[in-house]
């Protein structure tokens, strides 16, 4: 019977083969009817629903040309075909990265990192260190810092270095410390001040205290001088350091956040230097939120529509960070029960109409929304333009969702609204101490409903992986996939395990890092699995990611990735 089957599966492979040999379907002329640039032989894992398996794949002109056999492929291969066998080792379409900050990312090189301190002391030792060790720099800047209990104030940096400036952001993105210096040269005033209000944290002498959070944060990040030729060195570093880990494509939240960031990408587009296909929303603050902002980003979608750079819809911040207290919840915090967190747009019926122009003009939104609350008045907005539109085909979607209403994932799934989650946020202890959510949301708060996701996959809602890099400093695709189908961290320590019902199996783990990402930018033709017809990206790994043993699978080697049918990097010994 099996023999029979196989015989059968290979008549309509042959059949399948004399189809595409009269083809032109490819990117120009008849591509599938000439000979191959490349053979790639090996675990070929195509991600592929109708076909999931294959031996080979033939290559033409930077696209995937045939995938299946390895006897078919050598049909259309001649003594010109550059071979690529790579064994036992397991090649898949290149990784996508959902959501994530290059610009801030790159950037990081040139930060002084607190990352591993955990201690106001201990960041005033490193700071100083550094500054001991480096006195000509201009200025300072600091990364990874955390706020521990009190929130920090800018005494803390003014002891260290009173004559100069040195600012940074936290580890969670969403709050900022300055010293005396960085408040003159970034001239904060009355007038900021009273724009921000509360995000804006005040001394008890009247004075700004050096800590400001959310939308105040986000306005300072964009006021940092950083020039067009240094903004191209922060993203080249961030190309670098993604397609080392994997990732062939990735989309930037809010390419407007750091200054210069959007013009270093398009320079490096046009110079053919940006490898890194990117995917870029442009963020709209709640004081921006009218037709004219909509018509400038639709504009700009078509000027910059780049096969490696392409604005594709708004980026928008309901909420903050549940560590802040900003992060918008729809029952107060544990240690708070008044407080129900910051809402960033207030004005609901603004934030619908921007919805509404913004699918007027076919363009998505991309929003960050941590907590229920958040979700769930960001979803009554694109219900309303979508109700009001008649037009369900815009592909919005909400980042991070670490809290969700049962009730709101029906709604993903009628409104065709995307969910971005990530499977390494989702073990216990994985970024944040899990007694200090349990602190800020209780027990069942910090358990069931956190970071779902099983719950959207059976909604047949299309869910999608993001690290949120550099703002989460993990990035690693192996752990996430496995993180995805354990709910827990490697070691097998149970009690790290949260919630294993929101597991997921291997498929669609994978899935949820490539072709589903694809999705949310309308490409899932274009690539996301290896598929004839579609770019040729893809990677090759040490492990088989389906079948391998599972605790085998976070120590997988990356050992190849290729982007357009070239190598862009190699690990391989």
């Amino acid at each position: 019977m099996k023999h029979s089957i196989k015989f059968i599966l290979s008549i309509i492979e042959t059949v399948s083969i004399a189809g595409l040999m009269s083809l032109t379907g490819c990117k120009s002329g008849n591509k599938v009817a000439e000979n191959a640039d490349t053979l790639v032989l090996g675990n070929i894992i195509t991600v592929d629903n109708e076909r999931l398996f294959a031996e080979a794949m033939t290559i033409k002109d930077g696209y995937i040309q045939y995938v299946g056999s390895k006897e078919n492929a050598m049909k259309f291969c001649d003594a010109k075909t550059k071979v690529l066998d790579y064994g036992t080792s397991s090649v898949y379409p290149g990784f996508m990265e959902g959501h994530c900050h290059g610009g801030g990312a790159g950037q990081l090189a040139s930060t002084i990192k607190l990352n591993d301190a955990f201690s106001y002391e201990e960041y005033q030792k490193i700071i100083a260190d550094y500054i001991q060790k480096n006195p000509d720099e201009k200025m300072y800047k600091i990364s990874g810092w955390r706020v521990l209990g009190v929130p920090p104030t800018k005494q803390l940096l003014d002891e260290i270095c009173p004559d100069k400036p040195v600012f940074g952001n936290a580890l969670d993105g969403h709050s900022m410390l300055l010293n005396t210096k960085a408040f003159e040269l970034l001239k904060l005033d009355d007038e900021f001040i009273k724009e921000f209000g509360e995000m804006v944290q005040m001394g008890e002498d009247g004075k700004p205290t050096g800590f400001v959070t959310e939308g105040a944060a986000s306005k300072l990040m964009k006021a940092l001088p950083v020039d067009i030729e240094s903004a191209k060195k922060f993203l080249l570093t961030w190309q670098d350091f993604a397609i080392s880990n994997g990732y062939v494509a990735a989309c930037e939240a809010g390419v407007n956040l750091l200054n210069t960031a959007h013009e270093a990408y398009a320079e490096l587009a046009k110079e053919g230097a940006l490898k890194l296909r990117t995917r870029a929303y442009y963020c709209v603050q709640p004081n921006e939120a009218n037709e004219q902002t909509v018509e400038e980003i639709s504009r700009m979608s078509k000027e910059f529509n780049d096969e490696y750079y392409k604005i594709v819809g708004l980026k928008l911040f309901v909420d903050g960070v549940v560590e802040s207290h900003t992060a918008l919840l729809c029952d107060g915090y544990a240690d708070d029960p008044d407080n129900k967190g910051m809402n960033r747009f207030p004005d609901s019926e603004s934030l619908k109409a921007l919805v509404l122009s913004a699918h007027r003009h076919g363009l998505p939104t991309h929003t960050h929304t941590i907590g229920d609350g958040a979700v769930k008045y960001m979803l009554d907005a694109i219900e309303y333009a979508k109700n009001t539109t008649g037009d369900n085909s815009i592909r919005d979607m909400l980042a991070h969702i670490e809290l969700v209403k049962p009730e709101d994932i029906d709604r993903f799934a009628k409104y065709n609204v995307s969910a971005l989650v990530s499977a390494l946020w989702a073990p216990k202890n994985a970024i944040t101490p899990f007694e200090q959510e349990v602190s800020l949301l209780g027990e069942e708060r910090s358990v069931v409903p956190y970071q779902v996701i099983n719950s959207f996959v059976k909604m047949g809602v299309n869910c999608a992986q993001h690290t949120d890099y550099p703002v989460s400093t993990a990035i690693n695709v192996p752990l996430s996939i496995y993180c995805a189908v354990t709910r827990c961290l490697p070691g097998g320590d149970a009690r790290n395990t949260r919630n294993p019902d929101e597991a997921i199996n291997r498929l669609e783990a994978l899935r949820e890092l490539t072709i589903n990402v694809a999705y949310l930018w309308n490409e899932e033709d274009h690539m996301g699995t290896l598929t004839p017809g579609k770019v040729a990206n893809y990677v090759v790994y040490d492990r088989d990611f389906i079948h391998d043993d599972i605790e085998s699978i976070p120590d997988a080697k990356l050992l190849h990735v290729v982007i357009d049918g070239e190598e862009a990097y190699s690990n391989a010994q």
